[in-house]
């Protein structure tokens, strides 16, 4: 079972790690060092609005869940080819 709490803080750590990684676009800088910024900047950023310690560790597992499930879900939305050919009878 979800807590609402936990819904509330996944909300925060993504909406800031989006905007941490819009800033880090903004300032030149890419690839996995930008990732790591970011990574660094929404643990703190979220850490002060939770009032608890927000590690990279729990903004890094709460990143993965959330691009499972958008794969999830984009594997869902798109209809499945039949991996076989189906004969034709004359």
């Amino acid at each position: 079972m979800v807590k609402q709490a936990d819904e509330w803080l996944r909300a925060m750590i993504l909406s800031f790690y989006a905007e941490a990684l819009a800033t880090a676009a903004a300032k030149r800088i890419d690839g996995p060092v930008a990732h790591q910024l970011a990574l660094l900047e929404t643990a703190s950023l979220v850490s002060g609005q939770a009032g608890r310690h927000v590690g990279e560790e729990e903004v890094a597992r709460v990143l993965l869940d959330a691009s499972r499930r958008r794969r999830v879900q984009r594997a869902a939305a798109t209809p499945q080819r039949p991996r076989y050919r189906v004969a034709r009878v004359p």
